[in-house]
């Protein structure tokens, strides 16, 4: 699921939609006093993508089915509101965390460079999952309407191999580019935090060692 939801990112980057190093284009919850700045505003898609954001890490403590995303998956809860709700308890960047938040933030961020919700929705059908022949593969969304990209995803393993020759590929799909080679070696390069700690993470994809 993290790793679709990295595609349908990168199609929306490739087209200049959005930006891996801007601050994230959403309020933050609760909302900050007037006059304060809020420190998540230096938190970018960069950093969310590679499971660094800097937030209190629901998921890595394995609370999450009761305080964290799993409240999305299973109970009813948005999982817009959950994720921008945690508070910042070290630098961006500065940690690896594995954290399903990250991805629902990233996502959320996909959704807000659309015109519309319908667009939205449309749009992993249109421009990914039918130029791939994935047609046993549903995304589904929660009660509001929005992608849990982070889970919920089904799919059978002729369509994730379709998926996988797209990066074996670096991005051509029967001779055509379908995503920018640039994209495919950013999800594909060790978060350097994640590196500092030693473990094998791109962006929304788990890398291979040598």
């Amino acid at each position: 699921a993290k790793s679709i939801a990295a595609t349908l990112i990168g199609l929306q980057v490739d087209a200049g939609q959005m930006a891996l190093d801007e601050p994230l284009p959403f309020e933050w919850l609760p909302t900050m006093p007037a006059g304060h700045a809020d420190p998540r505003r230096d938190i970018t898609l960069r950093h969310v993508l590679q499971m660094s954001s800097g937030l209190y890490p629901v998921d890595s403590f394995q609370m999450e089915y009761a305080t964290g995303s799993g409240l999305s998956y299973w109970a009813g809860a948005s999982s817009v509101e959950g994720a921008r709700s945690r508070g910042l308890i070290r630098a961006p960047g500065a940690v690896w965390d594995y954290d399903n938040y990250d991805t629902l933030l990233a996502t959320y961020a996909l959704k807000l460079s659309f015109a519309d919700s319908q667009t939205y929705l449309e749009f992993p059908r249109q421009h990914l999952l039918d130029r791939l022949g994935m047609r046993n593969t549903l995304l589904s969304t929660d009660r509001f309407g929005d992608f849990i990209l982070s889970s919920q995803v089904y799919t059978n393993a002729l369509d994730l191999a379709r998926f996988g020759l797209l990066y074996l590929n670096n991005g051509l799909w029967q001779g055509e580019r379908l995503i920018s080679s640039d994209w495919i070696d950013f999800v594909r390069t060790p978060a350097p935090a994640a590196l500092e700690q030693g473990i094998g993470y791109g962006a929304q994809w788990w890398l291979v060692p040598p």
